[in-house]
């Protein structure tokens, strides 16, 4: 399942937006693939709030992806080290 987050900011204001869209607890695909092309800026709720999909997904055996980083959003991942256990895919 692709799923693209329509927000440029994945902070604490719009998480709850996201989360309308995309019901994490009802994915039943092998693999949930976050497209972050429209996506800027990333704070730390929003590392919490892929921690929490990872969280989720990883009990259900299901693998999370996220692909079309843009390349200041890609060095949180790298500071919080989510680059080592996540597949992250920069974008052009």
């Amino acid at each position: 399942m692709i799923f693209e987050i329509q927000q440029e900011e994945i902070t604490l204001s719009k998480i709850d937006q996201i989360n309308k869209k995309l019901n994490v607890s009802e994915i039943k695909d092998i693999k949930l693939i976050l497209d972050f092309s429209k996506v800027k800026i990333m704070d730390s709720e929003g590392i919490s709030w892929i921690v929490n999909i990872l969280n989720t997904l990883d009990r259900k055996g299901i693998t999370l992806e996220i692909i079309n980083v843009k390349s200041e959003v890609y060095k949180i991942f790298e500071i919080t080290m989510l680059d080592t256990i996540l597949n992250i895919k920069l974008g052009t």
